[in-house]
């Protein structure tokens, strides 16, 4: 099947786009991650297909508000 046949029948089963499906993907792995785990940024980015800490940082930050490390700081102040 060709993206240009995939990405209507993505859209109208799904709701959104496969890209901005991949990207909240990602976001809710790297909340989690951060949130239950010990890895260091450079860790998460590998692991849900960032090429680099900075690129997971500035994604981050859009679609939370904060950033990494900012996120972590809250989580400990929480606790």
């Amino acid at each position: 099947m060709s993206c240009a046949t995939l990405q209507p029948k993505f859209k109208a089963a799904i709701g959104v786009s496969p890209m901005v499906y991949i990207s909240r993907w990602r976001m809710a792995k790297a909340y989690q991650l951060l949130k239950n785990s010990n890895l260091s940024l450079e860790g998460i980015a590998e692991v849900i297909g960032f090429s680099d800490a900075r690129t997971l940082s500035h994604t981050f930050q859009d679609h939370y508000g904060d950033t990494p490390s900012q996120f972590r700081k809250e989580l400990e102040r929480q606790i």
